[in-house]
């Protein structure tokens, strides 16, 4: 008996099981690992500032990105799969969405929080998505999703 495997590492994707008595010859494909997009704030929403949204760890073959904001938070978020977009979920309503063209794997967005106090306990949720053709069938990937709570300090 023996066991044979592989594994990129690092967030690889399923391929799912094969008999490789039976399915001799076959190919693996680099596109087993979908990038994980990092969207991050670079400081807290406070009213009356302005900070940047930056999605990282954006492939190099991206074409263009984008930032999808929404007041409603999709909890649990809703898997993208069935889209062509394995391991890739949203959790973002598609209330506004502001397009970004990546550098050097980063795509960055200002978030100016408005300077007036009835904006205090607001929450903005954020995620990113970014278009890579040849990555998965869609040829798009998704971030995390960021919550934005707008307060005074």
């Amino acid at each position: 008996f023996a066991l044979v495997g592989m594994s990129p590492g690092g967030g690889a994707l399923d391929s799912g099981n094969r008999d490789i008595s039976a399915t001799v010859p076959f190919q693996t494909a680099p596109d087993l690992v979908t990038p994980d997009l990092v969207l991050a704030a670079s400081a807290r929403p406070v009213i009356g500032t302005t900070i940047s949204l930056d999605t990282t760890n954006v492939p190099a073959s991206s074409v263009l990105g984008a930032t999808i904001f929404s007041l409603t938070k999709l909890d649990p978020g809703i898997n993208l799969a069935s889209l062509g977009m394995p391991g890739c979920e949203r959790y973002v309503a598609l209330d506004a969405t502001v397009v970004f063209f990546p550098v050097g794997g980063v795509g960055s967005q200002a978030f100016v929080v408005p300077n007036n106090t009835a904006f205090v306990g607001v929450i903005v949720t954020a995620q990113s998505a970014c278009l890579v053709p040849g990555l998965n069938p869609l040829g798009a990937i998704t971030s995390n999703g960021v919550e934005l709570g707008l307060d005074t300090l």
